[in-house]
């Protein structure tokens, strides 16, 4: 098994509600496309907590985890035209793409 995890920050133009309605809106259209019934065998989205906020402004505003079969599964969802298209193209609305960190972890 192989897990994608995806550090978010939200786009500087939103609140950190709008980030989080948006992302929402994105998780349910990600578990809903035919592309990733195919190859996502887990999506799980990870909020930052407030007391994260009342430290400061976090790194991130929310971790995703999309969970793959195998590395090759893998990579021909994230190389897919309907996923660059459909999918991955619409997080720049609501994220910083500039400020993404993507860790490949190997599930133990």
């Amino acid at each position: 098994m192989v897990k994608i995890m995806v550090g978010l920050k939200r786009h500087p133009n939103i609140s950190i509600e709008q980030f989080r309605n948006a992302w929402r809106a994105h998780g349910e259209l990600v578990k809903q496309h035919p592309l990733t019934r195919k190859y996502l065998k887990k999506y799980v989205q990870n909020y930052t907590s407030a007391e994260e906020y009342a430290k400061g402004e976090p790194v991130f505003d929310g971790i995703v985890e999309e969970w793959f079969e195998s590395a090759e599964s893998y990579l021909e969802f994230s190389t897919h035209p309907e996923y660059l298209g459909n999918l991955r193209s619409k997080i720049g609305q609501f994220t910083d793409t500039t400020r993404r960190t993507r860790l490949h972890i190997d599930e133990q």
